[in-house]
């Protein structure tokens, strides 16, 4: 059974999780990674496959994948209009007009913070009806919260940023128990749900051709030594959600984190010891 936190131990935690992030992503290094703005960077993975980092507040992870026939998939999305706006004039400009779909894996902000500008500019976004579903009854208590801790005058310009945004939900849904196949020019995406992690939604992505398994924030950097944010975990069930990933994907050469350095396998097996050892304390 999931235990519920209360409001003001919830954004406590928050709190708690948010000035550790920050601290975290200011000492990050940007070298050989390209700049996109003053807040994004990119980094190449292979030919057309590329991690985007949005410094805003704090470091987060999105997939860019080009495929062929104009056809193009970013996984999560910057977390906030201005990083969404920039990061699509960028690959306008450097990859064409290309018809982009974004994929959601989760609730928190930094899975879909961008929305409110892509629904704008009418780009199809799939996620589950669960996710939708949270953004529609947490939102505005989300927006409230973020408002909260980022109210003191160094963050203002975080502040003002998110005071102006709306939390939108994906606009194309499927059951999160069913998952979904994207098949997209010449590569598959399967949308896959191994049970509550990070959160109660959170969900993975893998390109069957390229091998690469999108993990997201219920997956750690090799490098932190910590979960992260925990108000909305279900810490009995991540690493058994996590084990159920590595059943699933055995084959996975390439694995993005949801914060931090990307790697191979040894991220779920790092995510695994990570939570049992905390489980544990």
């Amino acid at each position: 059974m999931r235990v519920t936190i209360s409001t003001k131990k919830y954004l406590m935690l928050f709190i708690l999780a948010f000035l550790f992030s920050i601290n975290f992503t200011f000492g990050q290094n940007t070298v050989g990674k390209e700049k996109i703005s003053d807040d994004l960077f990119f980094e190449t993975i292979w030919d057309s496959l590329y991690m985007v980092t949005h410094y805003f507040p704090w470091d987060d992870n999105n997939l860019l994948v080009i495929l062929p026939n104009n056809q193009a998939v970013l996984i999560d999305t910057p977390n906030e209009t201005s990083g969404a706006k920039a990061l699509l004039n960028w690959i306008y400009k450097k990859f064409g007009k290309v018809n982009l779909t974004v994929i959601n894996t989760g609730f928190h902000v930094d899975n879909l913070g961008g929305n409110q500008y892509l629904h704008s500019q009418n780009i199809p976004i799939y996620g589950t009806d669960l996710t939708a579903k949270l953004i529609n009854e947490r939102g505005q208590q989300h927006k409230e919260m973020i408002l909260n801790w980022t109210s003191a005058p160094k963050n203002k310009r975080f502040y003002d940023a998110y005071k102006k945004i709306e939390f939108k939900p994906p606009n194309k849904t499927f059951d999160i128990k069913e998952g979904l196949n994207l098949k997209i020019a010449n590569e598959e995406f399967e949308i896959y749900f191994p049970g509550e992690s990070h959160t109660i939604d959170n969900m993975v992505v893998y390109l069957k051709k390229g091998k690469i398994l999108f993990g997201g924030c219920m997956i750690s950097a090799l490098k932190r030594n910590k979960p992260g944010y925990i108000g909305d975990a279900n810490m009995k069930e991540w690493p058994n959600s996590v084990k159920m990933v590595m059943k699933k994907f055995p084959d996975c050469e390439i694995v993005i984190p949801g914060h931090g350095k990307w790697g191979d396998k040894r991220l779920l097996e790092h995510t695994v010891r990570l939570l049992e050892k905390n489980t544990r304390k």
